[in-house]
């Protein structure tokens, strides 16, 4: 039985796609969909960049990441599926995989199985596969 649904999102194709994926199972087994999206602050390189600049940047990414969480709380709610959304900061894999795991029980996590940072990907490992492989919970990875 499902009743909790962890969803996140980074604005992919593939997690709009998750979000799709998400509903249908909400609906099916009158679930509850809390969404996370994470600011990662690893995307920033302390080499690349003065302290000044700092505040821009997070700021910037940290209004990309709330879009995210926006949109799909639009599609969720227009769906008639009851949602609670979630900002956080850090590694995604962690925060997802740990932090948002452990504090809210979800019977399932959805996400798209590709995101948007192709770069750490290439150097720290896709976000999808840690998050499969150390989540406390059935995932569902979505093409």
């Amino acid at each position: 039985m499902i009743t909790s649904i962890l969803l996140t999102t980074d604005g992919s194709e593939t997690s709009k796609r998750a979000i799709q994926h998400a509903i249908v199972l909400a609906k099916k087994f009158e679930a509850k969909i809390s969404v996370v999206s994470v600011v990662n602050y690893s995307q920033m390189s302390p080499y690349s960049m003065a302290a000044s600049f700092d505040g821009p940047i997070i700021e910037s990414l940290t209004t990309a990441v709330q879009e995210n969480l926006n949109f799909a709380q639009q599609i969720i709610t227009d769906a008639q599926v009851p949602c609670d959304v979630y900002l956080e900061k850090g590694d995604p894999r962690i925060v997802i995989a740990d932090k948002m795991v452990a504090s809210l029980k979800p019977d399932l996590l959805v996400m798209g199985k590709t995101g948007t940072n192709k770069i750490s990907r290439i150097f720290l490992g896709s976000t999808a596969r840690y998050v499969s492989e150390n989540a406390q919970t059935n995932v569902l990875l979505v093409e």
